[in-house]
C-alpha cells in the first residue's frame, strides 16, 4: 500500500500529543488542527496519486482464507457501553404500516456535528455509476457472462425479513444487464419484484439495510420513474420514504445507522443512502454524509454512535469507526482497523482472532462511499483515505482475507484506488451490492 512519509509522521505527533498533553491542551490542539485537517489544499497534498481515476493495478491473485460472514451472533465481549452519548434522534414517521406522503425529510432539530462540505454536483448518472461508462462495458468475456446467467434466471421471492436473502443481487443483475442491453425483458423482471418486495419488510433493520438497497439501485438502473411513472410517484417513492423511519424492534435505518457503529450501522447507511439519492433528497443525502465521515473517524462531523467493549480503539476516550493514522495499542500498529468489529474477536491481542465482522461492516461502508461519490461527495478520500487504510490493516497486517460474498469488495477497492491488486473469481455478488468484477474491472 502507498501511503505519504509525512502523513504518518502527522499521525504519529498527533497520536502522541493525545496521550501526553493535559485535557484542556489537547482540546485546543484539536480545534487547531481540525482546521488544518479540513483545509482542502491540504487534503490535495495527502491523497495518494490519481486515487479516484479508476485506474487500477496490475492483479495478483489473493487467496481467500475465511469463511462468508454470518452476522447471526450477538457480540462476544462485554456489555454495550455509551461511549459518546446517543445519536440526535430523527423524526419517527408513521407507524409502520403506514406509507407517508413523499417529499424532503427535514433537517433534525439539533444536528450533531459540523455539516460535510456541500457535494460538486454530478451530471447524466444513475445513482451508482455514470451512464456513459455503463454503455462502454463490455458484453462478452467471463464477467459479463456470470451477470447474465444470474440476470436470466429466476431472481426467487423478495423477502425483505430475510437478511440472507439473495433475491435483491440478483434483481440487481437484471437490473444491470438491462440498463446495458435495453432488453424489455429483464426490466418487466425488476419491476414485477419491486411490486413484490413492498410488504415484506420486517424482523431486524440489519437484513432491512442489507437488502433494500439493492432494490432501489435496480429501480434507477431500468429509470422506474419513466417506464411506470404512476407506481413510482404513488406506490415506490412513498413506500421508500416510508422505510427510513420504519420501526423494527426499537431500530430504524436512520436510527441503526446513527447509533451503531458496526456493520448493522454501515449496510443501514448505504441504504439509507440509495434511498436519499433515489428520492432526490438532498437533506437526507447530507445527513448520510455527516455521519459516514464521523464513522470514518472525524468526530466534529458526527461522534453520536454508541460502542461496546472499548480495548481495540487507541484512543478509547475518544472512539471512532475506523482507527486513526499512526494509531498504537501497546506498540502495535492499529491504524485502519475496524475497532468495533475487531472487539467481535475478543478483546484486544496481536495477531487478532479472526472473524469476518470487519468485511460485513466495508461492504457497507465501501457501498456508502460510492453512492456519496457518484453523488459529488469526496468519500473515498475523507480522513486519510480511511477505508484505504482499513483494508490494509486487514490484508496487509491482520493477514485476513475475504471469502464468498465478501469477495466483491476488492474489485471496487481497487478501482478507486488502484492498490490492493485484486483478480478474484468472476461473478462475485454480496449481501447489498455485487457484479463488481464488471462494473469495476481493471482498465473498465
Amino acid at each position: 500500500m502507498r501511503r505519504l512519509n509525512y502523513v504518518r509522521l502527522l499521525g504519529s505527533a498527533f497520536h502522541m500529543l493525545r496521550h501526553t498533553l493535559g485535557g484542556m491542551v489537547f482540546l485546543a490542539a484539536v480545534v487547531a488542527l481540525a482546521g488544518i485537517r479540513d483545509d482542502p489544499g491540504l487534503e490535495t497534498r495527502i491523497a495518494r496519486p490519481s486515487p479516484l481515476l479508476g485506474v487500477a493495478s496490475p492483479s495478483s491473485d489473493l487467496v481467500a482464507q475465511v469463511s462468508p460472514s454470518d452476522d447471526l451472533q450477538p457480540p462476544r465481549q462485554g456489555p454495550q457501553v455509551e461511549a459518546t452519548g446517543p445519536a440526535e434522534p430523527l423524526a419517527s414517521g408513521d407507524p409502520a404500516s403506514s406509507v407517508v406522503a413523499v417529499g424532503p425529510t427535514p433537517a433534525p432539530q439539533a444536528p450533531q456535528g459540523r455539516p460535510v462540505a456541500p457535494p460538486i454536483p454530478r451530471q447524466g448518472g444513475y445513482i451508482i455509476i455514470p451512464k456513459a461508462r455503463l454503455a462502454t462495458l463490455p458484453v462478452t468475456g467471463p464477467a459479463w457472462q456470470a451477470l447474465k446467467a444470474a440476470a436470466d434466471g429466476s431472481a426467487g421471492t423478495p423477502d425483505l425479513s430475510n437478511q440472507d436473502q439473495d433475491n435483491n443481487v440478483f434483481v440487481l443483475a437484471k437490473a444491470l444487464v438491462y440498463a446495458r442491453t435495453r432488453e424489455p425483458r429483464y426490466r418487466d423482471e425488476v419491476v414485477a419484484n419491486l411490486k413484490a418486495a413492498i410488504g415484506t419488510e420486517g424482523g431486524r433493520t440489519l437484513a432491512l439495510g442489507r437488502e433494500i438497497g439493492a432494490y432501489v439501485l435496480a429501480a434507477d438502473l431500468i429509470d422506474l420513474s419513466v417506464i411506470d411513472p404512476s407506481f413510482d410517484a404513488q406506490t415506490f417513492r412513498p413506500w421508500l420514504r416510508s422505510l427510513l423511519s420504519l420501526p423494527l424492534e426499537g431500530l430504524t435505518l436512520q436510527t441503526t445507522h446513527e447509533q451503531r457503529a458496526n456493520n448493522w450501522g454501515t449496510q443501514a447507511g448505504a441504504s439509507r443512502a440509495a434511498i436519499a439519492a433515489y428520492l432526490g433528497d438532498a437533506t437526507e443525502l447530507a445527513r448520510v454524509a455527516q455521519v459516514f465521515k464521523g464513522w470514518l473517524g472525524d468526530r466534529t462531523s458526527y461522534a453520536g454512535f454508541s460502542y461496546g467493549d472499548l480495548s481495540w480503539q487507541a484512543d478509547p476516550v475518544h472512539p471512532v469507526g475506523i482507527n486513526l493514522v499512526g494509531a498504537t495499542i501497546d506498540g502495535i500498529d492499529v491504524d485502519g482497523s475496524l475497532p468495533e468489529e475487531m472487539r467481535r474477536g475478543g478483546t484486544f491481542r496481536w495477531p487478532p482472532a479472526p472473524t469476518d465482522y470487519p468485511w460485513g461492516a466495508l461492504e457497507g461502508a465501501i457501498l456508502q462511499a460510492e453512492i456519496l461519490y457518484q453523488a459529488g461527495y469526496d468519500a473515498w478520500n475523507w480522513e486519510n483515505q480511511a477505508l484505504e487504510r482499513a483494508y490494509e490493516f486487514l490484508l496487509n497486517r491482520a493477514n485476513w482475507r475475504p471469502a464468498g460474498n465478501d469477495e466483491w469488495q476488492l474489485w471496487l477497492v481497487d478501482y478507486r484506488y488502484g492498490s490492493i491488486s485484486w483478480a478474484g473469481s468472476p461473478g462475485p455478488y454480496g449481501k447489498n451490492f455485487g457484479w463488481s468484477d464488471w462494473l469495476y474491472a481493471p482498465g473498465s
